[in-house]
C-alpha cells in the first residue's frame, strides 16, 4: 500500500513532533494505515524551512567539526566508506579529502547529527516521545545526478526530509517486511536486482517520506545538490519483549536450564518424549510471565535509550539554591514522566530514573506530573504546608522534572 499526498502541509515549526511531521495526516490514521504497514510520500504545502538546518548550516558543520568522526562518512558505488579511513593518521587534509569525494559524485554521510545540532536534537525528543523509541537523525548529501546507496533496506523506520534540491525515489517490493537488526537485504532477497519500482516520487524542500522498515529503496539527486534528513525510528520491539520473557522464566526455573535428553535428535521415542517435555516447557515459561512487570521493563529500556531533555539543568542547580514560594517553575515539555502509586510511597519515573516520595505528596505529585503551565510551590493544591511545598519543588528541580523560569 502506499499514496502520495496532494500538497497542503503546513511547514514544519522548529520543535516538530510526530503530529507537524506527518500532517495533513491525522496521527491516528498515521498509526492505524502506514505506521509499519505502508510507505507515504507528503508533499510540502506552505513554502518555508522544513527544520532548523540548511545547506550553509551543513557547511558549518563540515568545517567545525572533527573530520576524523567515524559518524562522518562518504558513498560511492554503493559502499559506504568512514572520512576517518581517507587519511593517514595524523594528516590534515581529511576536510579537503571528503570534498574531492564530493566534487567527483560522493555522498557525503553525517550520522547522528542530532548529537551536534541542538535544534535537530529537539526534534528527536518531540518524536521520541511521541513514539516511545529512541531516535536517531543521518544527514545525507549528494551532488548534482549521483545515487548514493544501491537499492536496500533500512532495519528501523525511517521518516526523510527533503531539506534542499530535489531527490527522485525508487520504492520496490519488499520481500521480508519488517527485518530486525541484524536481518541484512542481501540475505533475504529473492535475486540480483529488485525488480521494477511499485512507487516513484521527486522528493522536494519541505516534503516528507515515510518508510517502514523493510521498504527497499533508492534515490538519485536532480541537477542540483540534494540535502536530506534521515530520521530513524527505533521502538522497543516485541521480539524483546518475548525473549525477556523467556530469559526471565530461565533465571526462575532449573527445568529451562537443563539439557536436552541424549538421542532426542536421534532416536523417535526419545524425540516424541523430548517433544511432549518442549511443550511443557512452552506452557511453563508463558506461567511464569507477568505481562505487566514485562511491559514496565519495556517502558524502561525505552527511556533508557531516549536523551535526556536536561538544557539549562546546570543554571537550575544554581537558581534552587533561592527558591522559594513564588519562584516560577514549569514542567520540562519533552520529559515523559509516569506516576505509580503503592501504600506509602508515591514514584514518579523519568529520564531512566525511578523517584521515590512520600504517600502523603501524592495530589501534588499528580497535579506537578500533568501541568502544562508555569506555576509556583504556592499554586500547589492540597493541604502540604508551604515549606513542604518548596522542598517538593526543590527536589524535582534537581531531578530535572522542573526547570526554574
Amino acid at each position: 500500500m502506499s499514496e502520495t499526498l496532494e500538497p497542503g502541509r503546513a511547514a514544519l515549526e522548529p520543535s516538530p513532533g510526530l503530529s507537524a511531521l506527518v500532517a495533513p495526516i491525522e496521527v491516528d490514521r498515521f498509526r492505524a494505515e502506514y505506521l509499519e504497514r505502508a510507505h507515504v510520500h507528503i508533499p510540502a504545502g506552505a513554502p518555508g524551512k522544513p527544520v532548523p538546518l540548511d545547506l550553509a548550516d551543513v557547511d558549518t558543520i563540515l568545517a567545525q567539526s572533527s573530520i576524523r568522526s567515524a559518524d562522518l562518512r562518504v558513498v560511492a558505488d554503493g559502499r559506504e566508506t568512514p572520512v576517518a579511513e581517507l587519511a593517514a593518521p595524523g594528516d590534515a587534509t581529511a576536510l579537503e579529502l571528503l570534498y574531492d569525494c564530493y566534487r567527483k559524485g560522493s555522498t557525503v554521510v553525517m550520522k547522528f547529527l542530532d548529537e551536534r545540532w541542538p535544534p535537530l536534537r529537539e526534534l528527536c525528543s518531540a518524536l521520541a516521545a511521541d513514539l516511545d523509541a529512541r531516535i536517531q537523525v543521518n544527514v545525507y548529501l549528494t551532488p548534482p545526478g549521483a545515487r548514493g546507496l544501491t537499492p536496500h533496506f533500512d532495519t528501523h523506520d525511517v521518516f526523510v526530509v527533503q531539506v534542499s534540491g530535489s531527490k527522485h525515489w525508487r520504492i520496490y517490493d519488499s520481500p521480508y517486511p519488517l527485518p530486525m537488526h541484524g536481518q541484512s537485504y542481501a540475505r533475504h532477497r529473492t535475486g540480483p536486482d529488485p525488480g521494477e519500482p511499485v512507487d516513484r516520487f521527486v522528493m522536494r524542500p519541505g516534503d516528507v517520506f515515510y518508510m517502514p522498515r523493510g521498504c527497499v529503496h533508492d534515490a538519485t539527486s536532480g541537477d542540483e545538490a540534494s540535502l536530506h534528513l534521515t530520521i530513524g525510528v527505533l521502538p522497543v520491539l516485541w521480539a524483546s519483549v518475548v525473549r525477556d520473557a523467556v530469559a526471565t522464566a530461565v533465571e526462575r526455573d532449573e527445568r529451562l536450564r537443563r539439557a536436552v535428553p541424549a538421542g532426542a535428535f536421534t532416536d523417535p521415542d526419545a524425540r516424541a518424549a523430548a517433544t511432549s517435555a518442549l511443550v511443557e516447557l512452552l506452557d511453563l515459561v508463558r506461567s511464569l510471565a507477568d505481562p505487566a512487570e514485562l511491559l514496565d521493563r519495556a517502558a524502561r529500556v525505552a527511556e533508557v535509550g531516549r536523551r535526556p531533555d536536561l538544557r539549562g539543568h546546570l543554571l537550575d542547580l544554581e537558581a534552587v539554591r533561592s527558591l522559594d514560594g513564588e519562584t516560577t517553575v514549569r514542567r520540562r515539555e519533552q520529559v515523559r514522566c509516569a506516576v505509580e502509586a503503592d501504600t506509602d510511597q508515591i514514584h514518579l519515573r523519568f529520564h531512566g530514573k525511578r523517584i521515590s516520595l512520600p504517600a502523603r505528596v501524592g495530589e501534588q505529585v499528580r497535579y506537578i506530573s500533568a501541568a502544562r503551565d508555569p506555576f509556583t510551590p504556592r499554586d500547589l493544591p492540597g493541604g502540604l504546608d508551604s515549606p513542604g511545598r518548596v522542598v517538593l519543588v526543590e527536589t524535582l528541580v534537581r531531578e530535572g522534572l522542573l526547570t526554574v523560569g
